[in-house]
């Protein structure tokens, strides 16, 4: 199973953003204190489901251009221990859901791998991914970056396999 994680709005809320930005000498501790841990605990909710399987993280968020190493030790640090294999490529025009078709076929991954996106904006990504029946679109948007991730997003997920 691969996910492609978006961080702002997914692992970064509004009050998460606030309270760690409210830390005297914030930029002293690690970025991943700016995780809403309730998000957290959800996706790790999400990739242990999936225990049997290889569950591996690309990371499709702004966030990839501090690079594959960053973004490795940040997921470590808020406690995320599976692998992140990649980020995707940049499209000349943003658009999300074509970079992550685009790293798809640059990684030639299986049409039968599961494959979750999990973002905040998903108008581009549905339009772009609708083809592919091995694909579920989580989309955690309450507004902007309002409530991230949670466990009540991915039981809905789960429970009814319902495609967005």
């Amino acid at each position: 199973m691969i996910v492609f994680l978006d961080i702002d709005g997914v692992l970064v809320t509004w009050e998460s953003m606030r309270a760690y930005h409210q830390i005297k000498e914030h930029h002293k501790i690690p970025k991943s204190e700016m995780f809403n841990k309730n998000s957290v605990d959800a996706l790790k909710y999400l990739l242990d489901f999936y225990v049997n399987e290889e569950s591996k993280i690309v990371i499709s968020s702004a966030w990839r251009i501090k690079g594959l190493s960053y973004m490795r030790e940040i997921l470590e640090n808020a406690g995320i221990s599976n692998e992140v294999i990649g980020v995707t490529p940049t499209h000349p025009e943003g658009i999300r859901g074509m970079e992550i078709l685009q790293f798809i076929a640059d990684n030639k991954i299986p049409s039968d791998e599961k494959i979750f996106v999990i973002d905040d904006e998903v108008v581009d990504i549905v339009q772009s991914l609708k083809h592919l029946s091995n694909v579920t679109i989580i989309n955690v948007s309450h507004g902007l970056m309002r409530y991230g991730l949670s466990k009540e997003i991915v039981d809905d997920y789960l429970r009814t396999g319902v495609r967005k």
